[in-house]
């Protein structure tokens, strides 16, 4: 026990010594994609409750700054498959707003079925999220 404390405090000592900074990060860092994706998501559940209810989904924006907002690791969305799974997206919405009242539930599933494509290859973190948003099955 005593050679762990010791050890601790000579890691921290040494860290201190060594001009090793530490700075501090905002709680909410969030990136223009990050915060586009929320908005994205709030839009979604709130066509998934008017497919519930049986009528048509009001698609209120498609989303075009999917392509020129910044990612927090820019990588993740300066690449072709990012773009193609963004237009992918688009594609779903277009089509969800589209589709008779009929078609609804199945192009809501196919426009949640775009976004869990997408973060199944770039970003997997929110992929338990956007589960949610799938209508339940009958």
């Amino acid at each position: 026990m005593k050679a762990t404390i010791t050890f601790t405090t000579l890691l921290l000592l040494g860290a201190l010594l060594s001009g090793a900074a530490y700075t501090e990060q905002p709680v909410d860092t969030a990136s223009e994609l990050t915060l586009l994706m929320r908005e994205m998501y709030a839009d979604a559940q709130r066509m998934k409750l008017q497919v519930l209810k049986g009528k048509q989904p009001e698609v209120r924006q498609h989303f075009d700054a999917i392509h020129t907002a910044k990612a927090t690791v820019p990588s993740k969305n300066e690449n072709d498959r990012f773009r193609a799974a963004a237009k992918a997206y688009q594609d779903a919405v277009i089509a969800l707003e589209q589709a008779a009242v009929a078609d609804a539930s199945a192009r809501y599933q196919d426009m949640v079925q775009s976004c869990m494509n997408c973060h199944a290859q770039v970003c997997p973190g929110p992929m338990t999220r956007i589960q949610r948003l799938y209508l339940p099955t009958r």
